[in-house]
């Protein structure tokens, strides 16, 4: 498992949606893993090289620092050294860095010239293998007495955190110098800002001031050693990768709209997107969203994007401040939020609502006609609403009207209780209320009118004359005569007479 790894190009997410040309469906991640072939070769920088030694060079010293380039991934792009011919035992590469350096126990001749063959090679299987040569050219030289100092490594490569302290040793760069002379150190490039100490005697590299990734995440110092002779100066080249810590919360993209919209009874809608960034490096600049409020009704996927996870109803909430947290992938993460103002719109999914179920009034009869004798009322929960109301009992019609705006309800004609007594003195009918649209339906209600009698008949006797004996000796409390005395309103109670009499004396 460990080889088959090596072949790996890259890995690409791919994020696809689909869509009806109306609506879109929730993205999904394809993942697409790419394997690399072996289809570059090797490539050294210059077809041949030519180098001048020195008589008094010594064994392990730096010939030629050779570097070839293979674009490809893996162990297809791992490049091994050789030198196939020419050395004569007297030089030796580093296969894997393409240093060349003087064999050990070997003394250079003067006048003496070689002719090196090398060969890089990448670790593909044998059967598709590829490799590229280069000859390297050597002239032996008598000595010079005022060599320059020498470094070590005419490349040195560095990783460093941007934590690391200030005045923290991070490389020895100490040359030799065949004379002996003393030797000045100095950074000839690549720090402006004076980031880095380079001793001017002893040749350590220091850290003189704070670094940060985010703001440069590499440096390549030029360094120079100097022995104060006229050519007496040698350089290298320092490279210096700063690593991460995670030093950074994730930011929000505040250009992004943090007032959203959302029409209610739509489940899984777009909503909005948020979008956050993290300067740290790897799992440390990985954001990832989650939701810190009403973790029921909206959800949030990978990229940021909000949708609805149940249909929303207006009319029982109508904004939400909804929280969200975007977090780093370090073990132990750095966090920030940003709150977004969700306005959930209205449509028309109410029907009206009367204040009350039934509606009981008390007319006096012989009411006139157009008496306003009750006004109805009716809401509806939508934020647009143009209620109007009608009577719904087609008989009810002919004797009451409501006002289709304000709910009104008035008598068409004067009611005459004595008409009504025999049969029924009150009249019930329903009501109906209707939103502006008319597409859902009606709010109902019962209306209960009762006529109510007044006093608007005198009692009349049955009779003008009524005559009567009494003997002179009668007892109190004899009879008489009998009168009698009607009144065409009903009695106040069905235990007593309508008719109450008086004697005139």
């Amino acid at each position: 498992m460990l080889l088959k790894s090596f072949f790996y190009l890259f890995f690409c997410p791919l994020k696809l949606v689909a869509s009806d040309g109306v609506q879109q469906s929730r993205p999904v991640t394809v993942d697409i893993l790419v394997i690399d072939a072996n289809d570059n070769t090797p490539t050294f920088s210059q077809v041949s090289y030519n180098v001048e030694l020195f008589t008094n060079m010594l064994p392990g010293e730096t010939v030629l620092q050779l570097t070839a380039q293979d674009a490809d991934a893996g162990l297809n792009g791992l490049i091994t050294y050789a030198i196939l011919a020419g050395d004569q035992g007297d030089f030796i590469i580093n296969n894997r860095t393409g240093r060349i350096t003087l064999a050990p126990r070997v003394t250079l001749t003067v006048g003496r010239s070689y002719a090196l063959t090398v060969r890089a090679s990448d670790n593909a299987p044998d059967t598709e293998r590829r490799s590229s040569i280069t000859t390297v050219y050597i002239e032996v030289l008598p000595p010079n007495n005022q060599s320059p100092p020498r470094f070590p490594l005419q490349t040195y490569n560095l990783e460093i955190s941007e934590a690391m302290r200030i005045g923290a040793i991070l490389l020895n760069l100490q040359a030799t110098d065949r004379e002996l002379d003393p030797i000045t150190y100095q950074i000839q490039s690549g720090d402006p800002q004076q980031v880095f100490n380079l001793s001017r005697t002893i040749g350590l590299l220091l850290l003189a001031k704070p670094l940060d990734r985010e703001t440069i995440d590499q440096y390549r110092l030029i360094v120079t050693a100097s022995d104060g002779h006229p050519g007496g100066i040698s350089t290298a080249t320092v490279s210096i990768v700063i690593t991460d810590v995670n030093d950074n919360d994730p930011t929000f993209d505040l250009t992004l709209p943090r007032n959203l919209t959302v029409r209610e009874e739509e489940a899984n809608v777009l909503v909005g997107q948020v979008r956050a960034t993290d300067p740290d490096a790897g799992l440390n600049g990985q954001v990832q969203y989650r939701l810190l409020s009403f973790m029921s009704l909206f959800t949030i996927n990978a990229t940021g994007s909000i949708f609805t996870a149940v249909p929303l109803d207006r009319e029982t909430r109508s904004r939400y401040d909804l929280i969200v947290e975007a977090s780093d992938g370090a073990v132990d993460p750095r966090r920030t939020t940003i709150t977004l103002l969700v306005e959930v719109t209205d449509i028309n999914d109410n029907s009206p609502v009367f204040s009350q179920p039934v509606y009981t009034v008390n007319v006096p009869e012989n009411t006139p006609s157009g008496t306003v004798i009750l006004r109805l009322s009716a809401v509806d929960a939508d934020l647009v609403s143009n209620v109007t109301y009608r009577i719904k009992t087609e008989a009810a019609r002919q004797l009451f009207a409501v006002n289709r705006l304000t709910g009104a309800v008035s008598v068409l004609q004067a009611l005459d209780f004595e008409d009504l007594a025999a049969g029924n003195s009150t009249y019930t009918f329903e009501v109906e209320a209707l939103d502006h649209g008319g597409v859902l339906p009606p709010g109902t209600a019962t209306v209960i009118v009762r006529i109510t009698d007044m006093n608007d008949f005198s009692p009349v006797f049955r009779q003008a004359l009524y005559k009567g004996l009494v003997a002179p000796n009668a007892e109190k409390g004899t009879v008489i005569t009998t009168v009698l005395a009607e009144d065409q309103d009903p009695p106040v109670s069905t235990q007593s007479p309508n008719e109450v009499y008086f004697c005139d004396l």
